[in-house]
């Protein structure tokens, strides 16, 4: 009876968790100039946003003037604090770079 009672409220708590949030993907290719990416919160009230960056710069560049790609293949992923409950703003500042193909995927 126990293990059924802490079982339920394991998958409540995964329910809840998984349920309040938004993810999508934002492709940038070859970019040669910067951008603004706007992003509409439709649904949560984020208080962090998890960004996976994949593609390949030619050259140093930056998003959010505090994410610094350096130039050749990119695969990270950052985290950072977000209050704003109606938009995500991206930055993109392509600083040195001439060409860039990005592939952003967020999840707040």
């Amino acid at each position: 009876m126990k293990k059924n009672i802490i079982n339920c409220f394991l998958f409540l708590f995964l329910f809840i968790l998984i349920g309040c949030h938004e993810k999508g993907i934002v492709v940038l290719e070859n970019i040669n100039k910067d951008t603004l990416i706007i992003i509409p919160i439709k649904y949560a009230n984020p208080t962090g946003v998890i960004l996976k960056i994949k593609g390949s710069v030619s050259d140093t560049c930056n998003i959010n003037d505090f994410l610094i790609l350096p130039k050749g293949k990119i695969d990270t992923t950052f985290t950072y604090d977000y209050y704003d409950n109606k938009k995500i703003i991206l930055k993109y500042n392509k600083y040195k770079s001439t060409k860039t193909t990005l592939q952003i995927a967020y999840f707040f």
